[in-house]
């Protein structure tokens, strides 16, 4: 019997998000990335991912390939700690795939935005665009939208990765649907979407 594989789609960051597929490219969870509170040698607590329970995650979907944002210097941060927290949640992964001896492809953030049709656009176009590739059920909230980009990151790698190859139409968003949905984050969907929002 030939063992499942699976992709893993992931929105770096402590308040990231892991999108599991299967083999046949079908969504089948969404997870928050754990993250744990640790104190520096001054005693300010900070939140960083947590290795070990990353760990035990992926170890559930052990055949699997992994995609994950990119991380690049940002200029203009107000707080030089975030750019060393968001590093250290990128690198933290990519130990984590490492470890596991898991492949873990990074995609550039303007690549696969992009190639979504999300470039200058704000976070609810990529959450009302995942829901329209996938469906509301781990998207209910406002504050989904780091769900929303591990997801679309997931079908990005799934597309243009070589493992399995996955059908690429299957998540071809034509240019007239992204145009009605980015139209659609301007309106209120709450009746029509029956989310929750917060």
């Amino acid at each position: 019997m030939t063992e499942r594989f699976y992709h893993i789609g992931i929105d770096p960051g402590v308040t990231g998000a892991m999108a599991i597929f299967d083999q046949d490219a079908e969504l089948i969870e969404v997870i928050d990335i754990p993250v744990e509170e640790i104190s520096n040698a001054r005693r300010f607590l900070k939140r960083r991912i947590c290795a070990p329970k990353l760990r035990e995650i992926i170890t559930d979907y052990h055949n699997s390939h992994i995609y994950t944002e990119r991380i690049y210097p940002r200029g203009g941060r107000s707080c030089v700690s975030t750019e060393f927290s968001i590093a250290d949640s990128a690198a933290i992964i990519r130990g984590v795939a490492a470890g596991l001896g898991l492949e873990c492809m990074e995609i550039d953030p303007k690549i696969w935005q992009k190639h979504f049709g999300l470039i200058g656009k704000d976070k609810e176009a990529s959450r009302f665009l995942a829901i329209d590739e996938v469906g509301n059920e781990f998207l209910k909230r406002k504050m989904d939208h780091n769900r929303a980009d591990a997801i679309l990151i997931g079908i990005y790698g799934m597309t243009f990765q070589k493992l399995g190859q996955p059908n690429r139409n299957k998540f071809f968003v034509s240019p007239e649907r992204i145009a009605e949905l980015q139209i659609e984050t301007k309106c209120d969907m709450t009746r029509e979407l029956d989310l929750d929002l917060i």
